[in-house]
């Protein structure tokens, strides 16, 4: 039944919708967990399932454990877990116990383990980039599943998005136009004629993307153009898009003001308006951009 649902998962065509199918992906996912409990858990799962909104799965796990420390202790068999598992056969003299290489208990193997799982899943998306020691690493604590946005998922939607925008939306992007980004760390472009100025960086950082997918940096330097300057900007050959990143802007001390007509990059020493960008359907294109020195 379960490998229905995912057969039917609605496909990704905007990107309002990832953040809808994430939620989707989690209420399933909530949803699956809720029915293998043991059926004397049955008043809790009711509860759980009618809660309005749903719990988190991590918020539903702790109110389980806490449920199963206030009831009365007694000797509990192999059987008797919050999850609704089937016994695993007896072991025979002939049959040693697996005892798992990672988390090193017994009853299974580094294959089922739980504990590796968890951890293979937090080292796979807590970092999207492997610098040197002198260059700042972006770290992200938060859990990500397959629904999370990778470069070539950015590139296809943004390619779709701009083939069916109306004739109002409808604009060429070239080398010169830059998009504001949130989702990685640094400012980055696949146009080497961009730079007034660079610097090959060795040994080169590596961008792993979500889906363990990675791009490499080449170089480092200065864009610069009649309106546009910008420093500590990425050489990435392999990327697709101009991206301008919003965090290295903010660590800059620049304030940014979105609205649903563009952004304004200002200094807010002095009030002057530094950029401007325009807001394109749900991009946002910078029109012109002078960092002061």
């Amino acid at each position: 039944m379960w490998e229905q649902l995912v057969a039917i998962d609605p496909p990704l065509r905007y990107a309002e919708d990832i953040n809808l199918f994430a939620k989707y992906k989690d209420r399933r996912h909530f949803t699956q967990f809720m029915m293998g409990l043991r059926e004397d858990f049955e008043p809790t799962r009711a509860v759980l399932l009618s809660r309005p909104p749903l719990p988190s799965l991590d918020a539903a796990v702790k109110e389980l454990i806490f449920e199963e420390n206030q009831r009365p202790h007694h000797h509990l068999s192999s059987s008797d877990v919050v999850l609704a598992t089937p016994r695993p056969p007896a072991s025979s003299s002939n049959r040693p116990c697996r005892i798992c290489k990672y988390c090193k208990k017994s009853g299974h193997d580094i294959s089922e383990c739980f504990c590796k799982q968890k951890d293979d899943k937090r080292k796979q998306h807590q970092s999207r980039a492997i610098l040197p020691h002198s260059q700042a690493t972006a770290m992200s604590s938060t859990p990500v599943d397959d629904s999370m946005v990778t470069i070539s998922q950015r590139e296809s939607m943004f390619h779709r998005y701009m083939s069916q925008s109306s004739s109002a939306l409808s604009v060429t992007l070239g080398n010169k136009s830059w998009l504001l980004d949130s989702a990685y760390y640094n400012h980055m472009t696949p146009h080497a004629s961009s730079f007034s100025q660079k610097t090959p960086l060795a040994p080169s950082p590596i961008i792993y993307t979500a889906d363990s997918s990675h791009v490499f940096v080449s170089h480092i330097g200065t864009v610069s153009s009649p309106n546009l300057t910008i420093s500590d900007t990425y050489l990435v050959p392999k990327l697709f898009l101009n991206l301008l990143y919003v965090g290295q802007l903010c660590k800059l001390g620049l304030d940014l003001h979105f609205s649903n007509r563009g952004v304004d990059v200002q200094d807010p020493l002095t009030g002057k308006l530094l950029g401007t960008s325009c807001k394109i359907g749900l991009l946002f294109e910078l029109c012109n951009l002078q960092i002061p020195s």
